[in-house]
């Protein structure tokens, strides 16, 4: 009988128990990086501390206007 080890991913996963969502106000704020709001938006996004979840609806919020405008640069981030 074999026994049940965690793989490196797992023990990485349990370890990351503080799950933020994400809406698109602190993606937009991260993207443009305006003042104090800016940098506490990247540092949360930066930790990795920190599982990031980001549903469909805030990619569909967010993607339409720069696939518009052929802005790619911010239309390949969301991707």
């Amino acid at each position: 009988m074999r026994s049940k080890r965690k793989s490196g991913r797992d023990v990485v996963a349990s370890k990351m128990t503080r799950r933020s969502y994400l809406d698109t106000g602190v993606l937009i704020t991260a993207w443009r990086g305006l003042g104090s709001a800016g940098l506490t938006a990247l540092e949360m996004l930066d930790d990795p501390g920190l599982l990031l979840v980001v549903s469909d609806a805030v990619w569909l919020e967010l993607l339409p206007k720069p696939l518009h405008e052929k802005r790619r640069d911010e239309a390949s981030h969301g991707r």
